[in-house]
């Protein structure tokens, strides 16, 4: 648990990249605008550290790598779309191929791996993630 205002890179990567699982839940309390600082400022720890180097590094002057991120299962539907219409979509508005594992789940968390340049792979993540947050539409 940590305050939203006193999150630093230096308090993440001793605290949470320390962790030997590599697996941590982060608690921020404090007020809104602090508690949104300190979700971005994790979230661009993550961003710097977790897109590894794909074999094909450089295509068309863009570093290339993947990018393993953990979606709960219950959200996979948003996602993926009707017969799979949001993932195509995704997959060609952010040029990444997106790969659900539904065979890696863990702890109601089902693997979805993102490749494609290193921006396009952030972005998508970002917007999954955004994806997942909105409220359910009946």
């Amino acid at each position: 648990i940590v305050s939203g205002s006193s999150i630093t890179k230096q308090w993440y990567q001793r605290r949470v990249r320390g962790n030997a699982e590599g697996l941590c839940l982060v608690t921020v309390y404090g007020p809104p605008d602090a508690c949104q600082e300190a979700r971005t400022i994790i979230i661009d720890i993550i961003s710097e550290e977790d897109v590894e180097e794909g074999e094909d590094a450089e295509e068309g002057g863009q570093e290339r790598g993947s990018m393993d991120i953990w979606v709960d299962t219950g959200c996979l539907g948003k996602i993926i779309g009707r017969g799979g219409a949001k993932i195509r979509e995704t997959e060609r508005k952010y040029r990444v191929k997106i790969d659900v594992k539904k065979d890696e789940v863990e702890g109601g968390e089902t693997k979805v791996v993102l490749i494609g340049a290193k921006d396009d792979v952030l972005e998508t993540r970002d917007f999954i993630y955004q994806v997942i947050d909105e409220p359910d539409t009946i």
